[in-house]
């Protein structure tokens, strides 16, 4: 089965400088990776063989663009593989050993480390057809994420 992290990142550099080196991680460890940033970013070289796919962080107005890069990753399921097994990441964590998670479970990990009050946004993972139907995705990435 296909395996999917999704990064993601807006214009600050402070973010964005972590996705080769994150990037070639987990292609080392046997993921796909997509990443989503804002039109128009110039993104830094590739520092693996490996490809991924990047997408584009629809603008709406009013929102920060740190908030939008946050929000993209639940609703990634709109342009990724319903069949894939589909893992929200943050940029700057690397995986430095391998991360097997049960596919056929949707998993949170790191849910004790916010007293499991909200779902942390790295490490949570789920068929793409889980997040399509959860997070009531229509299809439309920019008209989901306006309307959460």
């Amino acid at each position: 089965m296909k395996r999917i992290v999704v990064l993601s990142c807006n214009e600050s550099a402070d973010y964005f400088f972590y996705l080769p080196i994150v990037e070639w991680a987990w292609h080392k460890l046997g993921w796909d990776v997509a990443v989503f940033a804002p039109e128009g970013l110039e993104l830094p070289p590739k520092q693996s063989d490996g490809e991924s796919d990047v997408y584009y962080i629809p603008k709406i107005d009013g929102v920060r663009s740190g908030t939008l890069a946050q929000t993209v990753r639940h609703f990634a399921s709109n342009v990724l593989p319903k069949d894939a097994y589909i893992q929200v990441n943050d940029i700057d964590l690397i995986p430095f050993k391998e991360w097997n998670p049960d596919l056929n479970k949707k998993t949170i990990y790191g849910w004790e480390l916010t007293g499991r009050s909200f779902i942390p946004v790295h490490y949570t993972g789920m068929m793409g057809s889980d997040w399509y139907d959860i997070m009531g995705c229509t299809g439309d990435l920019k008209a989901d994420m306006e309307r959460e």
